[in-house]
């Protein structure tokens, strides 16, 4: 029977590990730090192994941390030194100890000083910054100073201007709003492309300072671009921001006009907790208007909204602010009501802590006089089974349980077989769902729908857009058979794919015969606009070479036009039962118009993008060209790389 119990438990303990794909990585991270002969792996599994406690179970996360350090110094490396000292300072910040998180923080800022990381030193100086908030604004001045000068020297526009928008929030959040403004005003400098993009930034500043007129004008460009790139994700807050300026100057009838658009624009696009949010400030404003109908409606609906994502804190409010209604109304049963709810929400979230340990303490408890009580009765059937056992035969016993183990090690074993042969089929069955997912969408976005169920639109400041058409394809591919037609386009997209993935490019569609890519996202690259004019290049070559071939072939040769432009995107996925990822924006139309402009044979690129990259290729400037809905543009011919 011992052996049968051994089985068993064996039995468990497999089928639970082969369910837990946490442990396994877990396990394989430990191996790694016990038989790897090579160093930087050992490093790197010690630092994952406490990046992944960290929000588990801290003391475990420190342990690790401290195996990490000592492989580091058995065996230096600067660049996981500095990680592994960022990761203590954070361990040191979820314990409150500050004093420890800024000695982590000043010693990582000396390595990557020692070492000239200029990067680091940026992204560090900017950590040092954000600690001294609300305990020394010299101090945040003076590390935000030296990760400006830091980030100014890698030339990295992004990173320059991402500590850029530190400081001016620095600033904005003390109220020196004219120091903020200069900041704002030298990144426009700096890149001139973000100055559109900073007009509802500038809204926002003179909106603060009580400097309504300007805000107005501000706020007012800012919409008028973004409706032109029908850029209804940003239109949402800028409705919303403008909204606050007549509030502020209590004209309700305004603030109610641009609130309701900017609800409108949220539903439109499923934003649904900033529709919530603003159907409660709507219920406010009428509720000062003293239209309580109107505002109990509104209230309502956004109470409906919370109660379904379980958000305590927000329902709780609007529950008192309800309560508040009913009684202007004259409803006193039912404020009543809504109060007396508002208390109890309130007495349960502030007692959530404590009946949480309770409820632990008494399950603790229950668990150990249970089994107790069960060991006590499995005690008093071992006497008995014991005195049974001794007045039958041996013998007898002695097959009966070893056919018993037989038959119970037959089982186990098959039990194991259909097990691991469903688990492959699991595995191959996710293996092509994970493969057809990653076929359609960016390895980054995909694993956001898989971890959320969806994936936000995002804005992507800067990233360079190419499209190709071929000249004359329409009237060639009505020579051609259907299997000629898709074998043909199949030979041109196969390639383009190819060139794309080595070079970091994001393919995004093909309509037809045109074929649509993006550098830049989802993951930002400073190298942008130099990756998608190369491959414009070795498109036009591929479709060149397989035209000789066509020619030999006795067929008539096919001829493409490309055309790139660089500037700002909106990207996401769209379609509900079939998904699809999409970019929006203006950059998008002129991309289209400088392919459209350009001539069969040419890589055509926007002054946008040569400006970006007229260090590396050889152009022909074409002069201002006039394109379709944008009137005259300038555009170059990329003749081929310096």
């Amino acid at each position: 029977m011992k052996k049968s119990l051994l089985l068993i438990i064996i039995f468990n303990l497999f089928i639970k590990n082969s369910f837990s794909q946490d442990w396994r990585e877990l396990d394989n991270l430990r191996r790694e730090i016990i038989h790897s002969k090579v160093d930087s792996i050992k490093i790197k599994a010690a630092l994952e192994l406490s990046y992944f406690y960290q929000d588990v179970k801290i003391d475990s996360s420190i342990y690790y941390a401290s195996i990490c350090q000592g492989f580091l110094k058995e065996a230096p490396n600067t660049k996981f030194e500095i990680n592994l000292l960022l990761h203590f300072s954070k361990l040191s910040s979820s314990l409150g100890r500050d004093d420890r998180t800024l000695e982590y923080l000043l010693k990582a800022l000396n390595l990557a000083t020692n070492s000239k990381l200029n990067d680091k030193i940026a992204a560090i100086s900017n950590d040092i910054a954000n600690f001294y908030q609300q305990k020394s604004f010299e101090k945040v001045i003076e590390y935000y100073k030296l990760a400006l000068n830091a980030a100014k020297k890698t030339k990295d526009k992004h990173l320059i201007n991402e500590i850029m928008n530190s400081g001016s929030n620095y600033y904005f959040n003390v109220r020196d709003y004219n120091t903020s403004k200069q900041i704002m005003d030298e990144q426009i400098k700096l890149n001139p492309s973000l100055r559109v993009e900073m007009f509802e930034d500038y809204g926002d500043l003179f909106r603060v300072k009580g400097d309504y007129k300007s805000a107005k004008e501000y706020y007012l460009k800012a919409i008028k671009i973004f409706e032109d790139r029908r850029d209804t994700f940003r239109l949402i807050f800028l409705y919303h921001n403008f909204a606050m300026i007549p509030l502020i100057q209590e004209d309700y009838n305004d603030a109610i006009h641009y609130l309701n658009i900017s609800k409108k624009l949220a539903n439109s696009l499923k934003v649904f907790d900033y529709a919530a949010k603003t159907k409660s400030e709507l219920a406010e404003i009428y509720a000062k208007k003293e239209d309580y109908p109107s505002a109990l409606k509104l209230n309502l609906e956004a109470i409906e909204f919370y109660k379904a994502r379980g958000e305590v804190k927000s329902l709780k409010d609007l529950i008192k602010f309800n309560s508040e209604i009913h009684y202007n109304l004259g409803n006193t049963k039912e404020a009543y009501k809504e109060l007396n709810t508002f208390l109890e929400m309130d007495k349960a979230q502030n007692s959530k802590e404590i009946q949480s340990k309770i409820s632990l303490l008494e399950s603790s408890i229950l668990l150990d006089k249970k089994q107790n009580e069960i060991n006590l009765l499995n005690k008093d059937k071992e006497i008995q089974k014991r005195d049974l056992e001794k007045q039958k035969a041996r013998v007898v016993f002695f097959i009966i349980g070893l056919i018993l183990l037989l038959v119970f090690t037959i089982f186990i074993m098959r039990s194991l077989k259909i097990r691991n042969k469903q688990n492959k089929i699991i595995a191959e069955q996710k293996a092509q769902s994970d493969a057809l997912l990653l076929n359609i969408l960016p390895a980054e976005v995909a694993e956001e729908l898989k971890i959320k169920g969806s994936a936000e639109a995002k804005q992507f400041d800067e990233v360079t857009v190419l499209f190709t058409d071929f000249k004359g394809f329409t009237q060639i591919s009505e020579k051609m058979t259907p299997n000629e037609l898709v074998d043909e386009l199949n030979t041109f997209f196969k390639a383009f794919n190819e060139i794309v993935t080595r070079l970091n490019i994001e393919k995004i569609k093909t309509i037809g015969d045109s074929y649509m890519c993006v550098g830049g996202l989802p993951k930002p690259s400073s190298s942008h606009a130099e990756n998608v004019v190369n491959a414009g290049l070795e498109i036009h070559a591929f479709v060149q070479n397989h035209s000789k071939k066509r020619i030999a072939q006795g067929k008539e040769p096919l001829l493409i036009r490309i055309g790139i432009h660089s500037g700002p995107v909106i990207a996401g996925i769209v379609g509900i039962k079939k998904f699809a990822y999409d970019i929006w924006g203006d950059t998008v139309n002129t991309a289209s118009r400088m392919e459209s402009s350009g001539e069969a044979g040419q890589v055509n690129i926007s002054g946008t993008t040569y400006e970006l990259v007229k260090e590396k290729f050889i152009f022909t400037h074409r002069g201002k060209i006039q394109a379709k809905g944008k009137g005259e543009l300038d555009m170059y011919f990329v003749e081929g790389r310096i």
